[in-house]
């Protein structure tokens, strides 16, 4: 009997491990596809997506500038999302230990019920929802930290951030009215 249950939790970990796998793989491939220069790659296939990727860089650029010349509000940032990302760390780390808790109130239950095995699925239900929410909690706050990384990077380096902004801003441009131009002269073709 012992060995029956050593083996289906031995089972278990593979299926944990093979999920947790695949999704790190398509959350890596995520991740690498919202970089800053894959954006700028992708946008470049259509004129409205070149547009809003302009206009995106042109109001970061004016937010970053802004917290350069106001030291007082990029303070007021950085110290408003270190507290959010304690407070979802908090978060995530009370839903983390909540099984823990919960198990501890429901096993004395278990032993006076007459299906115990009715309460030992709750718990491990909890279990892994518990540790789904707080994974995806601790995922926020890694996002949010390396924001602010890139923000406090941006504004100590903000001749060269502005510099590389505007080259980029100026490729896209001038591939924008590339395209403008080639789509007139198709236009000009068909027509005669």
């Amino acid at each position: 009997m012992e060995q029956s249950n050593d083996f289906a939790s031995g089972v278990n970990w593979l299926a944990t491990g093979s999920a947790s796998l695949v999704i790190g793989l398509i959350m890596g491939i995520l991740g690498n596809l919202l970089t800053d220069p894959v954006k700028n790659r992708l946008v470049l296939f259509n004129f409205n997506r070149t547009k809003k990727r302009i206009d995106e860089l042109e109001i970061e650029l004016q937010k970053i500038g802004n917290l350069v010349n106001n030291p007082n509000e990029l303070h007021l940032n950085v110290f408003s999302s270190i507290t959010y990302i304690i407070l979802i760390t908090l978060l995530a780390f009370v839903i983390n230990n909540l099984y823990e808790s919960v198990f501890s109130i429901i096993q004395p239950l278990a032993v006076v019920e007459i299906k115990p095995k009715s309460f030992i699925y709750i718990p491990k239900s909890l279990y892994v929802i518990g540790q789904f929410i707080s994974s995806v909690l601790y995922i926020i706050v890694v996002i949010e930290a390396l924001s602010i990384y890139k923000l406090i990077r941006n504004v100590q380096g903000f001749p060269k951030y502005k510099e590389e902004i505007n080259k980029i801003i100026k490729n896209l441009s001038d591939n924008m009215a590339d395209k403008k131009e080639r789509k007139t002269e198709e236009i000009k073709r068909d027509n005669s």
